[in-house]
C-alpha cells in the first residue's frame, strides 16, 4: 500500500485571456514572476499586425503588464513557442515563430519589463530554449534541427551550433549535473530522445522508443529519471543506463506539458483539458484535475513545487497552489 502523500493544486488565480492560444508559461526562480506567451494568425485582421502575446504577472504586486503592447516597435510577428527564465530570474528568453526578416529569439529584462536584445538565426523558427544554469549561454533549436548556443549577453553571432536532428527540435532540457542537454523531436520516422555533452556538443546517448514526435520533457532533480511526452504516451527513462522504465498513456491528445516535483516523487502532465498527477516510481495516476475549457499547451512548477501555471488554448493563464491531502 502507498505511504505516498497525494498531492492536488487549489486554483488562485486565472488571468485575463491574452489573444490565442497560451503556447508557454513559466515561473521564476523567486516565485515573484509569472510570464505568458503565445498568439495566433486568425487575429491579424481584427487586432491587426501584432499577433504575439506576452504577459507578465507581478505575483507580489498582483499587477499584469502586457509586453507585446507595451513594446510599440514590434520586435516579433509571429506566435511565441517558449519562455525560459535566467538562473537570478532578472532575464527572460523567447523563442518564436518568426523567421527570415524577423528575429526568433530575443531577451527581455524582467525588472524594467523591455526587450534587451534578439538573434536571428539563419535558418527556421526557434520551439526549444535551455538556459545553462553555470554559464553565460543559453542553447536553443528549432524547425532544422540544429542546436545553437549564444551568449546572455546577446553577442550577435553563434558561439556553436551542431546538427542534433533531421527534423524538428520541440523541446529542449539541461540536466541536473549541467554538464548535459537533452533534445527532443523528430528524426525522419525515429522519434528520438538525443543527449548531448555541453562543453563538446558530441552526442552521449540517443534513447528510442516513441512512435511520435516528442513536445516536452522534464528531468527530475536527481537527475535519475528522464520523462517524455509524444501522442498520448509518457515514458519515463533511466538516465544513466538508457533504460526506458515505464511506458503508459497519459492524455487522448499530445502531452504538451511536464514537471517532476522536487522530491523526485511525482509527475505532473497536460494536454488535455485536465492536470494529471502521477507516481514517479510507479507510474500509477493519482489524481486528475479539471483544469481548463480546453486543452493546456504548457505548464510550469515553481522550483520548491508550491506553485504551478497553466496555459490553456482558450487563452486563459492559471495560477495554482500546492496543497497535500492525506
Amino acid at each position: 500500500m502507498s505511504l505516498l502523500i497525494v498531492p492536488t493544486f487549489v486554483l488562485l488565480k486565472s488571468l485575463e485571456p491574452a489573444i490565442g492560444p497560451i503556447n508557454a508559461v513559466a515561473i521564476s526562480p523567486d516565485r515573484r514572476w509569472v510570464t505568458s506567451a503565445g498568439g495566433s494568425s486568425i487575429h491579424w485582421q481584427s487586432r491587426g499586425p501584432r499577433t504575439w502575446s506576452l504577459q507578465l504577472y507581478d505575483l507580489t504586486e498582483q499587477k499584469l503588464w502586457n509586453l507585446a503592447e507595451a513594446n510599440k516597435w514590434q520586435l516579433h510577428k509571429a506566435d511565441i513557442n517558449v519562455l525560459c527564465f535566467s538562473l537570478d530570474g532578472s532575464q527572460l528568453l523567447l523563442g518564436s515563430s518568426d523567421y527570415h526578416t524577423h528575429p526568433s529569439v530575443s531577451a527581455w529584462d524582467v525588472g524594467g519589463r523591455s526587450a534587451q536584445f534578439a538573434l536571428k538565426p539563419k535558418e527556421g523558427y526557434t520551439l526549444g530554449i535551455a538556459a545553462h544554469p553555470g554559464r553565460e549561454t543559453f542553447f536553443t533549436g528549432g524547425a532544422d534541427g540544429i542546436i545553437r548556443q549564444w551568449s546572455i549577453q546577446g553577442i550577435e553571432r553563434e558561439q556553436r551550433k551542431w546538427k542534433a536532428h533531421n527534423g524538428t527540435i520541440f523541446t529542449l532540457c539541461l540536466c541536473a549535473d549541467r554538464q548535459h542537454l537533452y533534445s527532443g523531436g523528430e528524426n525522419y520516422g525515429e522519434h528520438i530522445i538525443r543527449v548531448w555533452n555541453c562543453e563538446s556538443g558530441k552526442e552521449v546517448m540517443a534513447l528510442r522508443g516513441h512512435d511520435h514526435s516528442v513536445r516536452s520533457m522534464a528531468l527530475s532533480p536527481n537527475g535519475q529519471t528522464l520523462a517524455t511526452g509524444s501522442d498520448q504516451r509518457i515514458k519515463l527513462w533511466d538516465t544513466a543506463t538508457g533504460e526506458l522504465r515505464r511506458s503508459f498513456f497519459g492524455h487522448p491528445d499530445w502531452v504538451r506539458g511536464l514537471a517532476i516535483t522536487p522530491d523526485n516523487q511525482f509527475l505532473i502532465s497536460a494536454g488535455d483539458p485536465n492536470i494529471k498527477i502521477w507516481d514517479l516510481a510507479t507510474g500509477q495516476k493519482l489524481t486528475t484535475i479539471a483544469a481548463h475549457d480546453a486543452p493546456i499547451r504548457s505548464l510550469a512548477l515553481s522550483q520548491d513545487s508550491s506553485l504551478l501555471v497553466t496555459g490553456s488554448s482558450d487563452g486563459v493563464v492559471k495560477i495554482w497552489q500546492w496543497q497535500k491531502e492525506n
